[in-house]
């Protein structure tokens, strides 16, 4: 609430500043005018007529001077040049008083002439519309502007039936002119406080609306990954699995007709299969678990050496049956703070990739380097290659495509989603440099020390 008040105080004053400056080019031709007639009418001195033209000339002179000052001012501050919010409050107010009391000298030079009170009239209107007055503010001003009137006015009007008209029409100028300002302000107020609600209203819903862009982003995410693993569900486990049982149902009904080298060939064939299954499902099962936020960060310092040494001796087999050369280039001594099970989940996709995609007499290197306060690791193939349309699609779920190794191999893409996921959890980056038959890459950017977000 005390916001909103705020904000309506700086929009009056805004008002304010503008009506002032509008008022004052508006005042400045009407006084010099003015000026300029009286004093080309100035009889000689001496006269009653002469003092009336010559009071009428000195407070239009000062109305003119008043304007041109605050009038500039208020452009100033317009511009943000000089003045303060405040200063201009009081300066506004000053005006709406000086100018009140100008009319009310006006009309008591007047009375030398004539009994007419027209100036205090207009001034005592135009303040109560030109202007936005707090009520208890403007029942101060024209109360005083009426007791001004009252005590001033003998001194140039003695008819007591003139004077008591003059009381009466200035009574009825001030009351008219604190009613008209009552109800502007009251009204005025009551439009700014509309708008602020309006405005609250439409930032809510644009907030909201940004909220539900936000929940479908992360819905076509959560349905891109279900359909994702239902196809791996539907597909990439069930083949494997009719293979390994087809083999080993001619296994079990033929093994006695079988020579040695067929069963061999048979169950070489059943060990891979299931071998690539399990790979597979403990990918899935990784992948599970973060999504749903349930795999521990155990972040500890770790010796990055070791860690591509017990990768290399998991997939030797692997690099052995392609006669691919795993070599590596990484200082003995280099240690990183990071979980190590993801780090090694990391650089075995990585390097089970580059084996996949490598053909037979290969070769796959793992080279490591520190640059400022991070780690980059990067695995090299000088296999396949890939395409700039499969670098944009490597770490999307939503469009994420495999193609078949060297040796016919197959996977799912999970992998390097895993890799993705485990990067970001260490505030890290991994991206790709491939050509098209000259092999491919990847590098991955881990920070020295444990990233702030899991520091405990």
């Amino acid at each position: 609430m005390e916001f909103e008040e705020i904000i309506i105080k700086e929009e009056i004053l805004a008002q304010n500043i503008k009506r002032l400056i509008f008022f004052s080019l508006l005042t400045i031709p009407v006084t010099l005018s003015h000026i300029i007639y009286f004093y080309n009418k100035l009889p000689q001195s001496g006269s009653a007529e002469y003092t009336w033209m010559s009071g009428i000339i000195l407070s239009h002179l000062s109305i003119l001077c008043l304007a041109l000052l605050i009038g500039g001012i208020g452009f100033l501050h317009q511009q943000k040049v000089f003045f303060s919010s405040g200063m201009m409050n009081f300066l506004i107010h000053f005006f709406i008083l000086a100018i009140i009391f100008i009319a009310t000298g006006i009309v008591v030079i007047d009375q030398l002439v004539t009994s007419a009170i027209t100036p205090f009239i207009v001034v005592c209107t135009l303040a109560a519309v030109a202007f936005l007055i707090h009520p208890r503010i403007a029942f101060i001003y024209f109360l005083i502007a009426f007791l001004l009137f009252v005590f001033l006015m003998p001194l140039t009007q003695s008819n007591p039936d003139f004077l008591l008209s003059n009381r009466v029409n200035g009574l009825t100028a001030v009351s008219m002119g604190f009613v008209l300002s009552l109800i502007i302000w009251k009204n005025t107020n009551q439009r700014y406080k509309q708008d602020i609600i309006i405005q609250n209203q439409k930032k809510d819903l644009e907030l909201r609306n940004h909220e539900l862009l936000v929940q479908s982003e992360e819905l076509k995410g959560a349905i891109s990954t279900k359909d994702k693993f239902f196809s791996i569900i539907a597909h990439d486990l069930k083949s494997p699995f009719n293979s390994i049982i087809g083999f080993s149902e001619i296994l079990k009904d033929e093994a006695t007709d079988l020579n040695s080298e067929v069963v061999a060939q048979y169950a070489g064939t059943i060990n891979s299969t299931a071998t690539n299954t399990y790979n597979l499902l403990v990918e899935l099962l990784d992948w599970a678990k973060t999504q749903q936020g349930g795999m521990p960060f155990d972040c500890k310092v770790v010796v990055l050496d070791q860690i591509i040494i017990s990768v290399f001796a998991g997939l030797k087999n692997s690099a052995d049956q392609k006669n691919i050369v795993l070599t590596k280039n990484i200082p003995a001594n280099l240690m990183i703070t990071a979980d190590e099970n993801m780090v090694n989940a990391i650089l075995r996709n990585l390097i089970q990739n580059a084996i996949k995609f490598t053909p037979k007499s290969g070769k796959v290197n793992v080279a490591a380097k520190v640059l400022d306060k991070q780690v980059e690791i990067s695995v090299s193939d000088n296999g396949t290659g890939m395409t700039r349309e499969a670098i944009e699609n490597l770490f999307k779920i939503e469009t994420s495509f495999t193609t078949q190794g060297t040796e016919n191999e197959k996977g799912t893409g999970l992998g390097l989603l895993l890799c993705k996921e485990f990067v970001e959890k260490h505030n890290g980056r991994i991206w790709v440099e491939s050509e098209v038959g000259k092999g491919s890459t990847f590098r991955i950017n881990l920070p020295v020390e444990i990233p702030e977000s899991y520091e405990s």
